[in-house]
């Protein structure tokens, strides 16, 4: 979800549990009013990945809002990145336009986790029944320790760096053998 509102909305609060209840994984961003205003809404509802902004080398853009001190702040690439864009929309005539924000991060982090189930759902095909990591991806806490695992910090903030799971070195097994680790650590 692009975008942000400052007031509970109780039609999105209810679409947001129903969606969740079906383990459906929802990003959406966290803000660009900088430190003057809080996470928005729906990016603050729990179990949501709130998604920060950063430059290209992963610092933290002014616009993200405060952090939150105890709770997990993910930031991915967000400033300057250029998109396909319709000609004639809001008077820009080039079919890419460069643009910033939360907004921008957002779908770049719905995108990686549907790569990391993409790439999950073929591995899947080679293992028993029993092994199989799709169905427990799904659930909020899995995909956030699988974001954590490709996070660094940056002060209040959790920059992922998608080459930390997906490094060029790393054979498909391997990759499969890192995420399979990070479900047996979350048990024990």
């Amino acid at each position: 979800m692009s975008f942000g509102i400052r007031d509970h909305h109780e039609p999105m609060t209810t679409a947001i549990s129903n969606a969740l209840s079906k383990q459906t994984l929802l990003f959406a961003a966290a803000s660009n009013d900088g430190g003057n205003s809080r996470r928005a809404f729906p990016a603050a509802f729990t179990s949501v990945f709130c998604i920060h902004s950063t430059d290209g080398q992963g610092n933290s853009s002014r616009f993200n809002p405060t952090a939150k001190v105890a709770g997990v702040n993910f930031s991915l690439l967000g400033e300057h990145v250029r998109s396909d864009w319709p000609a004639g929309v809001n008077g820009i005539s080039q079919l890419v336009n460069t643009m910033s924000g939360t907004s921008v991060a957002t779908p770049i982090a719905a995108g990686l986790a549907a790569s990391i189930l993409c790439f999950v759902d073929q591995q899947d095909q080679h293992v028993g029944a029993d092994e199989r990591l799709r169905l427990w991806l799904t659930e909020y806490g899995s995909m956030k320790e699988i974001f954590m695992s490709m996070a660094e910090s940056r002060g209040d903030y959790h920059y992922i760096r998608p080459h930390a799971l997906f490094s060029r070195g790393s054979t498909r097994n391997l990759v499969y053998e890192h995420i399979r680790n990070i479900r047996r650590n979350m048990y024990q």
